[in-house]
Formats: structure tokens, C-alpha cells, sequence
């Protein structure tokens, strides 16, 4: 980073009101869906997934080729200067009812981690990803499903599992019946590995029901529409 001059992966606002729309150009409510954005770079026109567990940016040698992609859905992401005024603007679309606020920490360059519960069990660690590309809105670690004794049912032809769930999600947004996979993190020690339980991920299948929310990086808070 010393490289560079100036402020490296600084934002350069093209106006005076600091907010950027980037339109989602997919149906996010399909299983195993993930969040697709247009982006210009050098440029061209490239479609880019929306990864919040992703620490760079990935480009298919390829990807020009597969333009052309259909808007299915009137969906986008809102980037906005991290100041008093931009906050202020994000609460006045809540409305009169107070958002939903669930804390997050971060871990590593820039892995959010919130709490919640599983099965009831309070403090569950969940690693927040919208990169998940899968139908399930969860993977569940090894330690996780022994602590809660699970019941683990085989893939047919793969090494992973799938375990059935009663309730899930973050604090104030707990949700009902769904189902995790198992054994896809088979890194060393996954779930001690950054320091504290890694409990679970839960991805984009879980957030995008709740709504339009917010990540607030200056009060480490996500926000969520109340009521």
C-alpha cells in the first residue's frame, strides 16, 4: 500500500451528495441466488457478485463475453459517505419505526461476525456472507453441531451433510425452521482459528427477506427494518 500515492482504496464521490446506487441485476429471492451488480472497470462493463466474506475483487479472464445479462429485478446496494448527515439519511427511511440494530465485530481484513441464536442456544457467533451461493441460508461448524446435537443426514455423492434446524439468525431477527450444511469449512481448526468460536456462517438467503438493511462500519451495527 505504500506504493501508492495518495490514499489507497480511497472513494472519489462523482457528486456533491456522496451517495452511489448500484442496482442489483438479478433475482435475489431464487435459491442459492447471489447478489449481481454492474460495475465499470477501465471502462468496461463487467457484472460483478456481491461477496461481503470477499477481500478483493475477482475477474474472469472471460467475462466480457458473457455480457448481456437481463435486469429481472428493481433491486440495488447504496453506498454513502460514512458522516453524521448520510446516517441521519439512512434512519429517515425507517420511517417512524426504529430499525432492528444487531451489533457486529470484525475479524481478520474485513469478516463481520454478529451474535444470535440456534436452536435456541444464545451466543451463537454467526460469520455474515453474502457470497454463500447455495439454497441453505447456513453452514454449521463440527463443534457447533456436536455442542447442539444435531442430527447430521449424508449427500449422496459428496463429503457434505445437512442438518435440519428449528430457529436461526441474529438477535431480534430469529426465524423459524430451515436447514444448514455441514462440512464444507475443513480448514484447520475453522472454528478456533480467529481467535473465538466460529459457530456458523449465514448468508444471503437469510438477509435478503428481511429487506432493505444497512452496515454501519463507524458503530460496527447493522440496521434493520423494525416491526
Amino acid at each position: 500500500m505504500q506504493a501508492f500515492e495518495g490514499e489507497p482504496y480511497g472513494i472519489e464521490w462523482t457528486t456533491d451528495a456522496r451517495i452511489s446506487h448500484l442496482e442489483m441485476t438479478n433475482d435475489i429471492t431464487r435459491p442459492g441466488a447471489l447478489p449481481l451488480v454492474d460495475m465499470e472497470i477501465d471502462g468496461q462493463t463487467v457484472s460483478l457478485v456481491l461477496d461481503t466474506g470477499g477481500d478483493r475483487l475477482y475477474l474472469d479472464r472471460d467475462i466480457y463475453a458473457s455480457l448481456g445479462l437481463a435486469t429481472l429485478a428493481n433491486r440495488r446496494i447504496t453506498l454513502r459517505e460514512r458522516t453524521p448527515d448520510a446516517l441521519a439519511q439512512v434512519m429517515a427511511t425507517f420511517g417512524d419505526t426504529p430499525p432492528v440494530e444487531a451489533p457486529f465485530f470484525m475479524t481478520g481484513t474485513h469478516l463481520m461476525v454478529a451474535k444470535g441464536s440456534l436452536n435456541g442456544h444464545e451466543g451463537i457467533n454467526y460469520f455474515m456472507d453474502s457470497g454463500l451461493a447455495m439454497s441453505m441460508p447456513m453452514i454449521v461448524v463440527d463443534e457447533t453441531v456436536e455442542l447442539l446435537g444435531l442430527q447430521t443426514n449424508a449427500i449422496d455423492g459428496t463429503e457434505y451433510f445437512w442438518t435440519p434446524i428449528e430457529s436461526h439468525g441474529l438477535n431480534g431477527l430469529v426465524k423459524g425452521a430451515t436447514q444448514a450444511m455441514g462440512n464444507v469449512f475443513v480448514e484447520d481448526d475453522f472454528f478456533w482459528r480467529s481467535g473465538f468460536m466460529m459457530d456458523a456462517l449465514i448468508s444471503h438467503q437469510y438477509l435478503w427477506p428481511l429487506g432493505s438493511w444497512t452496515i454501519d462500519f463507524d458503530r460496527r451495527m447493522y440496521y434493520f427494518p423494525g416491526g
